[in-house]
């Protein structure tokens, strides 16, 4: 199925998860788009992951992104993601750059750059640099994602930091920094165990 085809379909399922939480309210607040923001953090990998490096897919998901302009909110930030992680894959680094540092904006404009909604995107930025041995920049962005969690009081819980934290443990043994990625992973587990 092609790209074009899914995200429609997608997108609204997406909406109404968060207009289902909404509680009566017309708009769904920053909190309620915030709650879906994590799954979405995934849907960029499984749609990159579901296509081919066909010159095709890479067309699909330009125009996704074309589409997605003309009201830039969260679907703008799921395409740009989806065609970052798709180049990402192909070892395109430097196309896959400009997109993720887009969506990190677009977050940031939308939301404000300490909240946690713009934690998926800093990480998948993370995860960039990270691929590239741009290890200092990485290491930024994701000690930025963990702050955003950690400074998010709606969410007392901090379950969404656990992602965050594993990826720069990973950074952190690529640096042969181990036993500081021995205390991010301990802290991630401390997480899940809740």
């Amino acid at each position: 199925m092609k790209w074009s085809a899914c995200l429609p379909v997608y997108l609204s399922i997406v909406w109404l998860s968060i207009l289902g939480g909404c509680a009566g309210r017309n708009v769904p607040s920053q909190q309620d788009q915030v709650n879906v923001l994590e799954p979405t953090r995934n849907v960029a990998r499984a749609v990159a992951d579901s296509m081919t490096n066909s010159q095709e897919s890479e067309e699909e998901l330009i125009e996704a992104v074309k589409e997605a302009e003309v009201t830039p909110d969260e679907r703008l930030v799921m395409n740009l993601e989806a065609l970052g992680e798709f180049y990402m894959k192909q070892g395109k680094y430097d196309k896959a750059e400009p997109l993720y540092k887009r969506a990190v904006e677009n977050r940031e404009q939308r939301m404000g750059s300490h909240h946690s909604g713009v934690s998926p995107s800093l990480s998948n930025l993370g995860d960039l640099y990270t691929a590239m041995g741009r290890y200092d920049e990485a290491e930024k962005l994701f000690k930025r994602a963990i702050a955003n969690e950690e400074g998010d009081t709606l969410g007392s819980s901090h379950y969404h930091e656990i992602p965050y934290l594993k990826a720069y443990a990973e950074l952190l043994r690529k640096t042969n920094r181990i036993s500081e990625a021995d205390e991010m992973e301990a802290k991630a587990k401390k997480l899940e165990s809740r």
